[in-house]
């Protein structure tokens, strides 16, 4: 029969291997999902790369430009179309692939504490078992960080408004004695529904 120090020790070490591996968990989805796909992060979910293919697609598919500003329109209109399928997949993948992983995790520490000698900790089991639920709450609102926001009522705005929010970001962020000399020939206005986009670049 194992000595009570010999199975606070081993309970000690499953839970912490549990920890590190929930750690590991986060870490694959902050750094390897939620980044912009490219040769050193394959897995990023923000795939932006074009095909020749594609843009033979978007070419056909698009009415005719009569000025710059309706080019830029549809250039932004079709970024944000992207930006919204690429969100779609990650939060699809949060609420299963993530979901299973975490479930996994507590299946094996379960595993773990009843596989010690004597009768598991009732407080372990039953903190182990509302754990689950939790998590389930816990992915979906996380998931729900990704799902944009309706911007189709957002009003036109000019393109001063973008650039004083980006010389705002920058004090704010990095250097509050910022002062970049603007000069923004002519009046340029944007569709409402670009702001967020173009903020995003800022």
């Amino acid at each position: 029969v194992d000595e009570p120090a010999d199975i606070s020790a081993r309970a000690n070490k499953l839970l912490a291997g549990f920890s590190g591996r929930v750690d590991q968990i986060i870490e694959q989805v902050k750094d390897s999902w939620v980044q912009i796909r490219s040769d050193s992060r394959p897995v990023g979910f923000f795939d932006f790369a074009y095909s020749a293919a594609d843009l033979r697609r978007i070419y056909v598919a698009l009415p005719p430009l009569p000025d710059e500003e309706s080019l830029l329109g549809a250039m932004l209109d079709e970024l944000w179309s992207r930006t919204e399928a690429c969100l779609t997949k990650l939060r699809a993948a949060i609420t299963t692939e993530l979901a299973e992983d975490f479930m996994v995790a507590l299946d094996d520490l379960d595993a773990g504490i009843r596989g010690i000698s004597g009768p598991p900790s009732p407080s372990v089991l039953n903190a182990i078992a509302t754990s689950r639920t939790e998590i389930q709450n816990e992915v979906s609102m996380v998931a729900m960080w990704f799902d944009i926001n309706d911007v189709s009522g957002l009003a036109d705005y000019d393109l001063g408004v973008a650039v004083d929010a980006a010389v705002g970001m920058v004090r704010r962020s990095h250097n509050d004695r910022f002062d970049p000399e603007i000069d923004i020939s002519g009046t340029h206005v944007l569709r409402g529904s670009s702001l967020h986009q173009v903020l995003d670049i800022c």
